[in-house]
């Protein structure tokens, strides 16, 4: 939901689990803390919230929490900081997460979250087929109809990406010069 004005309360919830614990409430405060954050445009005091709270979800254990920050620190680095690099390792590691917790209902979401970054990519063609593949898979068992969608969006989207990219490769498809 959009959240207007100031980020007291969730100031307020950070500074009293700071003091009084316990550190896995602290971790869920910054978390919220960095969601509103970055919804007000502030991304840099976003990024410090979640980077404050991926150490105290690790030692938590809680891979759930934990997989959805490293979503939500991916979706940062992709829409603000476009660090393509650090986008695809924070999704990979968002759904190792989710993987190794058999949070089967995030694995579509997260197959396609990174399917979707790599499907622009420049050599990412098998990578982005593995993780799309899965992700089709897992959205199909689930009879997740929002996923079912995103899959039919991308093939949609990969046909022309590549059939472009392979005709230009070809010499006698190049642009003569005038």
């Amino acid at each position: 939901l959009p959240v207007a004005g100031n980020t007291t309360a969730m100031s307020k919830a950070v500074d009293y689990y700071r003091r009084k614990g316990p550190e896995d409430r602290l971790a869920r405060a910054l978390t919220m803390q960095g969601a509103v954050l970055s919804e007000q445009g502030d991304t840099d005091g976003a990024m410090l919230a979640y980077k404050e709270a991926e150490p105290l979800l690790e030692r938590s254990g809680d891979l759930e929490q934990l997989g959805l920050l490293h979503t939500r620190i991916g979706e940062l680095y992709q829409t603000t900081f476009s660090n393509t690099a650090e986008t695809v390792y924070r999704y990979r590691k968002a759904l190792e997460c989710f993987e190794a917790g058999n949070y089967e209902h995030r694995l579509a979401a997260a197959n396609l979250t990174l399917s979707r970054i790599l499907l622009t990519e420049a050599d990412s063609t098998a990578l982005w087929g593995k993780y799309y593949r899965k992700g089709t898979e897992y959205a199909i068992a689930s009879h997740d109809t929002l996923y079912i969608i995103e899959s039919i969006n991308q093939s949609t989207l990969f046909c022309p990406l590549y059939t472009q990219k392979t005709l230009y490769a070809r010499p006698e498809s190049q642009p003569k010069p005038y």
